[in-house]
């Protein structure tokens, strides 16, 4: 009925359906940033606008603004991932477009795709190649924004997946994050914990069973928007999968830091996680996961100090470092302040670095 052909090719279309706007994005026009139609007349779209100030945009999402931010109440605000950035605009006056921030972040490769919660308050975000390139440790990772002020977002916290992927895809629908992992199929992932900068891993399904790799192979993208519950998974060799998870089961706690400690030779260092709302005793298969840059990894001793002063050995000096731990805590109380202790054994060396850990409950 219509044809429109302001802009050529473009990576995504992304449209808020409560405006009555499309948003072109990584096209042939306004410096591969948003080309914004209006489409509130589908049988006339209309040009409306260009947000070209900060180069490419892979993807975006657009919405009528309802969260914290009193500033920008009942505006539209379009979350954009460019490439490097989370770079966030006001876009109401489409003749008056306005750059309200934008956010780098340490470990970024390619800012892919990312989501609101559905408070508004917090913003997961995706980058595509931070796995690939990381020859060290190419666990799936999850960045999580505080952006209950547009104008300042924070990083708060980075979710590291227990096996190796990378991420492409993602999307909130209430107390969840469904994301299409690649190899690793897809991740569904308990969001009630985000404002201490955790998600916890509660479902799974694994469309590219015969491995998981940082590759382009597998789930490409997950739909989970049907009153039915159902959620269809494209997959690359795959085609169409459909599945309904079943998330009546309650969902594990996970609590990090991501201050990153320095090691130094000869040294001991700790690093600090507090752990509330959960009772009683810590699991008998309390998970730690870690993530330390060092030359020699094997001169690390590693331990784990419960809220109770209790001592649980993860690795003695000579033995190699694994990314992740199960340990027996039961002994000690599931809430309170929990220490990871690291000794570098070495008598000299350029320091190491512990860049985060969680403890998954």
């Amino acid at each position: 009925d219509a044809h429109y052909d302001g802009f050529g090719p473009a990576h995504n279309i992304v449209i808020n359906e409560a405006s009555g706007y499309a948003y072109a994005v990584g096209s042939d026009t306004c410096n591969a940033g948003p080309h914004i139609v209006d489409i509130s007349t589908p049988t006339s779209p209309l040009a409306a606008g260009c947000v070209g100030g900060d180069g490419y945009t892979h993807d975006a999402q657009c919405v009528n603004y309802s969260g914290p931010d009193a500033d920008y109440a009942g505006r539209e605000i379009c979350m954009n991932s460019n490439e490097d950035t989370l770079t966030i605009e006001d876009v109401t006056d489409k003749a008056n477009l306005v750059q309200v921030s934008r956010t780098g972040y340490t470990g970024a490769n390619y800012t892919h795709q990312s989501w609101f919660t559905e408070d508004q308050q917090y913003f997961v975000l995706d980058d595509e190649l931070d796995e690939s390139n990381n020859r060290r440790d190419q666990r799936t990772r999850t960045y999580i924004f505080d952006v209950s002020d547009l104008d300042s977002p924070v990083h708060i916290g980075t979710h590291i997946a227990d096996v190796t992927a990378i991420d492409h895809n993602q999307y909130v629908k209430g107390n969840h994050v469904y994301q299409a992992n690649y190899q690793a199929g897809l991740r569904i992932l308990d969001v009630t914990q985000v404002g201490s900068g955790s998600l916890s891993e509660v479902a799974y399904f694994d469309i590219y069973p015969s491995g998981n790799a940082a590759q382009f192979n597998g789930a490409w993208s997950v739909y989970p928007y049907f009153d039915s519950g159902t959620v269809i998974i494209s997959g690359i060799e795959q085609g169409l999968v459909v599945v309904k998870p079943n998330l009546t089961g309650g969902a594990p706690t996970e609590f990090s830091s991501t201050d990153p400690v320095r090691i130094k030779a000869g040294s001991t260092v700790t690093s600090a996680i507090d752990v509330s709302g959960i009772d009683g005793s810590a699991p008998a298969a309390l998970e730690v996961a870690i993530d330390v840059s060092h030359a020699a990894p094997t001169a690390l001793a590693v331990d784990l100090v419960g809220p109770d002063g209790a001592t649980y050995s993860l690795k003695n000096s000579g033995e190699a470092l694994q990314p992740a731990y199960t340990v027996d805590a039961s002994a000690s109380p599931a809430s309170g302040t929990w220490r990871l202790r690291i000794t570098d054994t070495r008598g000299g060396g350029r320091p190491g670095e512990l860049t985060s850990w969680s403890l998954r409950f």
